[in-house]
């Protein structure tokens, strides 16, 4: 008896190795996918496979694709380990292509006694200065430099890295992020393959702007994320077509863009002049701040109004808040001409007006995408302006007439992070009777934690069937 137990259990134990040798299918793979593998890692991560095997041992030293990531510490001893770790891993990799370099490290030190800032923040730019380097003679293609900050710490504080001058000329960079970088050319910038530039918490003006973009003629993508000091941005290139602007503070600046079809807007958009988009094509509007004064809706409707022939608009709820006291004072006449509206929102009745706005005033209009805030945000407004939103968000399109884009174009509804709410209900009970040439609503369930007060439904199978029984405006 005890012989036939130990022989099935041999025949077990000979089973499942043979399953796990069969399951071994990385081992089944060639070198250089192991290698692509790998490239996806940070290269911490990548150096630690040498420990698996022999095999092993040198595959992390053929990745082409480089991802140094600083200690979160900005502890001395941290930083100047994590510095030996780069320059030993440098000094080990093999060949001479570099297809992306990407370094993010916060070398700010977490106390530095008065006086001694400047000193401390850069004894280690020799060091990065050889990486920048070596990747540039490995003809590297996307080069990514982040020496910033934990969000969460605030601005970034201290010396930024300066850029070295031999950086300013490179023909095989196709992609550059820079953040929290100083960009000091002597001579004109030459990037001629450089196709993709994002810059954050760089200071620039108008001189350095115009150099950059005169010397980028492929630049097809440019995002400038808090980059003060600019006045006037002129881009003249028929490549550059997206185009990403964050403004927080400085000076106003001129945006003139003729090319432009993709444009993205946030921040403190009291900051921004549209001068010319006459190409736009699809924008972005995501203005910040808590209060809709006066200017701050003057200067909105004025953006709006120069990218109003965009063919698709997305709106943030900020952007709503405002439209509805634009609404509710002095409705706007002018018509948007976008066929796909995209809208964030949480429906409550300081956004409802600006969703009538767009509605009546976007005759061809086919496509509405609505994203549901899950933390409505209430502006501070006007004292004079209260009293008209005395009304229930529940029942403000029970007695809403017809808007012409639902008479003629409105085809797709689309709503994401839908929670079963009253005031979604009544929107969503509204379109279904309203909109004649409706072909589709599609609703996707909630998956955030938020749940409104008052939810009209505790499941989507009762939505569903409250929906079913609401004759549709075709039906009649």
């Amino acid at each position: 008896m005890k012989e036939e137990r130990d022989s099935k259990r041999q025949k077990v134990c000979s089973q499942s190795e043979e399953a796990i040798e069969h399951c071994d299918m990385i081992s089944d793979l060639s070198d250089s996918i192991l290698v692509q593998i790998l490239s996806f890692l940070p290269m911490e991560d990548a150096v630690k496979t040498g420990i698996l095997s022999k095999r092993w041992d040198h595959l992390w030293t053929k990745v082409r694709s480089l991802y140094f990531n600083g200690p979160l510490s900005r502890k001395r001893t941290g930083q100047e380990k994590f510095i030996s770790f780069v320059n030993h891993t440098l000094s080990l990799v093999d060949g001479d292509k570099i297809e992306e370099f990407s370094l993010d490290f916060n070398q700010s030190p977490s106390e530095v006694m008065k006086g001694e800032e400047e000193t401390e923040m850069r004894m280690f730019d020799l060091d990065i200065d050889r990486w920048i380097r070596c990747a540039a003679r490995r003809k590297v293609e996307v080069l990514h430099l982040n020496f910033s900050y934990n969000p969460s710490d605030g601005p970034p504080v201290g010396v930024p890295y300066k850029l070295p001058a031999h950086l300013f000329n490179n023909d095989s960079i196709e992609e550059l992020m820079f953040c929290f970088c100083s960009i000091n050319p002597i001579r004109p910038i030459q990037w001629n393959n450089l196709k993709s530039l994002f810059l954050y918490n760089i200071q620039l003006d108008d001189v350095l702007i115009q150099n950059i973009l005169s010397g980028t003629p492929l630049l097809e993508i440019l995002r400038l994320s808090e980059c003060n000091g600019m006045r006037i941005l002129n881009v003249t290139s028929p490549n550059l077509k997206s185009l990403a602007l964050c403004l927080k503070s400085g000076p106003c600046l001129e945006l003139s863009a003729p090319f432009v079809e993709t444009l993205e807007i946030s921040g403190d958009i009291e900051q921004y002049r549209l001068m010319n988009v006459s190409s736009l094509v699809d924008v972005q509007v995501n203005p910040e701040g808590q209060t809709i004064h006066e200017e701050f809706q003057t200067m909105l409707q004025g953006l709006l109004e120069s990218v109003r022939h965009a063919k698709v608009i997305a709106l943030s709820t900020r952007c709503l808040q405002v439209m509805s006291a634009l609404e509710i004072k002095m409705p706007p006449t002018s018509s948007f001409g976008c066929n796909l509206l995209e809208l964030k929102t949480s429906l409550t009745k300081w956004q409802l007006p600006g969703l009538k706005l767009l509605l009546r005033t976007s005759p061809t209009l086919q496509t509405l995408i609505i994203r549901m805030d899950g933390k409505p945000c209430k502006l501070s407004l006007d004292q004079e302006l209260l009293p008209k939103y005395d009304f229930d968000e529940v029942h403000y399109w029970s007695s809403m007439l017809s808007f012409p884009c639902l008479r003629k174009t409105l085809k797709t509804v689309k709503i994401f992070d839908f929670s079963g709410g009253s005031s979604e209900t009544a929107l969503v009970e509204f379109l279904l009777k309203k909109s004649l040439v409706l072909q589709k609503m599609i609703i996707y369930n909630t998956t955030t934690e938020y749940v409104p007060e008052h939810s009209a439904f505790t499941s989507n199978d009762k939505f569903s069937n409250k929906s079913l029984n609401i004759e549709r405006a075709w039906q009649k």
